[in-house]
């Protein structure tokens, strides 16, 4: 084993078993570069994804090369997006969140937030991009939600929602002084 490390963490030798880890596993049988689904990483502890690459030796698997990408940024970005009453969410593909305003809906889909979010789930599942109105916490919301394409079997679904009311707040007000 060998690792190599951000300027933080310097370089580490035999530190760590990496032929047990799934991504390693998964290079070793695939023999194809893929990316991992995203995982809380044992040495960083940050969730991440993988670019991973099995090493070939006259057609021979010898080893795994692999780049961690940290989504702190992108999940501290998403999570702190507030506008018109609203916020903005990630999934997975498997529609599970890792991004929400809400940090009770990191690790559970749309359905086990609340069931009234089926629907929700079952499009980020079936197509690309979409509208729906829901309900939640008795506020009536707009979401708008489009599937962020990362490999060709590998995408997050990125969705922004709005509160109605304040959102049409002003053009409640306009219609009111124009009648």
């Amino acid at each position: 084993s060998y690792m190599s490390m951000d300027k933080e963490g310097g370089v580490t030798t035999n530190r760590f078993k990496f032929t047990d880890r799934d991504w390693y596993q998964q290079a070793k049988s695939r023999r194809s570069p893929f990316l991992t689904e995203i995982y809380q990483d044992q040495v960083t502890g940050k969730k991440v994804i993988s670019a991973v690459s099995p090493i070939l030796h006259q057609g021979q698997f010898v080893g795994v090369l692999l780049g961690d990408f940290q989504l702190d940024d992108i999940i501290t970005q998403v999570s702190n997006m507030r506008f018109a009453g609203g916020a903005a969410t990630l999934t997975d593909k498997n529609a599970v969140f890792f991004a929400s305003d809400d940090p009770n809906d990191i690790g559970r889909t749309p359905s086990q937030v609340s069931p009234s979010f089926r629907e929700m789930e079952a499009g980020f599942h079936r197509q690309e991009s979409g509208h729906l109105s829901f309900p939640y916490l008795g506020i009536e919301f707009d979401g708008y939600y489009k599937r962020v394409n990362l490999t060709d079997d590998m995408y997050w679904t990125l969705m922004v929602f709005v509160d109605k009311a304040t959102a049409l707040a002003d053009v409640d007000v306009a219609v009111a002084n124009a009648i």
